[in-house]
């Protein structure tokens, strides 16, 4: 009994089954969104990855600025920054970390470290 009422209440608190439903959902395309981004990294396929930074799933868009910030060359640059004012803060640290790196990339190139 005690776990029917710890139950109900935590599906009240979550917002009831398709609230759960619509997680579990969201986690399973950015698992499928993580297995795509590792291909399009292996490629460098910036585009793809910038289409991908429009997913309605923030996990999703997460995986795309992180592949971003892997492939490291100047076309991620432009993607990442505008990453910066994503809705979701997962997605903002995510651009900055990615940006920080390549900072450091390029200060490292040009002699300044």
């Amino acid at each position: 009994m005690a776990n029917l009422q710890h139950d109900s209440k935590f599906l009240e608190e979550t917002g009831g089954i398709a609230a759960i439903v619509h997680e579990v959902a969201g986690i399973r395309d950015a698992e499928l969104a993580g297995g795509e981004v590792k291909r399009m990294v292996a490629v460098a396929d910036v585009k793809g990855l910038e289409r991908l930074l429009q997913d309605p799933n923030w996990r999703v868009r997460v995986h795309a600025v992180r592949g971003l910030g892997e492939i490291g060359d100047a076309r991620t640059i432009a993607p990442l920054i505008q990453s910066l004012m994503d809705r979701h803060e997962k997605v903002r640290v995510a651009a900055n970390r990615a940006l920080r790196r390549l900072g450091a990339h390029y200060e490292k190139i040009a002699g300044f470290s």
